[in-house]
């Protein structure tokens, strides 16, 4: 799925859920869950030429009557709030592998500030 995002300054960036970097996904619906993963929103970071790094979220449904695919744009600390929110959501997430991904983008969502 792709989606042109205009930036203020009036540039623009292409949102594309097949090349770009997916740093959080939600379960699609594994063997044996019923009903219990048939929704959910991934979160993508795109590189940009001239603007550094971009995020957005996709928010995605199986069931027929719900809303298709829908791509959001995200500020940084938006992505950070998304992540940290979705610690422990499933499956340990994230997990060593996902925890050394997040940092690579300057995400270190486990680490203490208290």
């Amino acid at each position: 799925m792709k989606k042109v995002v205009t930036e203020e300054d009036g540039t623009r960036w292409i949102a594309d859920t097949q090349t770009d970097e997916a740093l959080y996904t939600a379960p699609h619906n594994p063997p044996n869950s019923g009903n219990e993963y048939t929704r959910g929103t991934d979160l993508f970071v795109h590189k940009t030429r001239s603007h550094g790094l971009r995020y957005y979220t996709r928010g995605w449904s199986m069931w027929a009557n719900e809303q298709p695919d829908v791509l959001q744009p995200l500020s940084r600390e938006e992505a950070e709030e998304f992540l940290v929110a979705s610690v422990g959501d499933y499956w340990n997430f994230p997990d060593e592998e996902q925890q050394a991904k997040l940092k690579e983008y300057g995400f270190d969502v486990l680490r203490e500030t208290a």
